[in-house]
């Protein structure tokens, strides 16, 4: 926990703000993974959590998007729509989760009782590829229709179970040695956040 920051969030106004995950740190296969991170709409429009790609690959291994409407994960190659609304101005904690040996895939927001789940046909998550919060460079910019929003507290488990709020990742954590990000302002102090 010693890089673990509790009080900083990231902050992705424009289409190019981006935190891509270092080299240095590979994800590994996953046949269970757990991913939640915290997001606030500042404004409404279009946002882009994060992605996961392999490279050459022409479609997201693992992603989550969303608009006024409703939350989108992509899952290997398809888009998944989930009926969520998400109001802005405060914080919403997100999780997926995906379990290709029961072939269950699944959304939480803020640690409801109702979970959004779906039965897939999926292989394990694939090794080695590109992890980025923000959006995807080959995602058409939404320009003026883009969401501003916050991130706080990205986390991804090698499981594909429930995690108290403030417990860090297995496999990637809220580590500031992690992270590489596209611009100094997207790195914020916040002394409001906490677990």
């Amino acid at each position: 926990y010693s890089d673990l920051v509790i009080n900083s969030k990231a902050v992705l106004q424009k289409c190019t703000d981006q935190w891509t995950l270092q080299e240095t740190r590979h994800v590994p296969r996953l046949s269970r993974t757990t991913v939640c991170l915290d997001l606030r709409l500042l404004t409404m429009g279009k946002w882009m959590a994060f992605s996961y790609a392999i490279p050459r690959s022409p479609s997201y291994e693992l992603a989550l998007q969303g608009d006024r409407d409703a939350v989108y994960a992509w899952l290997q190659g398809v888009q998944h729509r989930f009926p969520v609304r998400l109001a802005p101005e405060r914080w919403h904690r997100l999780c997926l989760r995906i379990d290709s040996v029961r072939k269950r895939f699944s959304l939480s927001v803020n640690g409801s009782k109702v979970v959004h789940e779906r039965m897939v046909v999926v292989k394990a998550l694939r090794p080695s590829g590109s992890l980025q919060l923000g959006f995807h460079p080959w995602e058409v910019c939404p320009g003026s229709s883009m969401a501003a929003i916050e991130l706080h507290l990205f986390r991804v488990w090698g499981d594909a179970r429930e995690h108290s709020d403030c417990e860090d990742g297995t496999i990637v954590g809220w580590d500031s040695n992690l992270w590489k990000t596209s611009r100094g302002q997207t790195w914020v102090q916040d002394n409001t956040l906490s677990c």
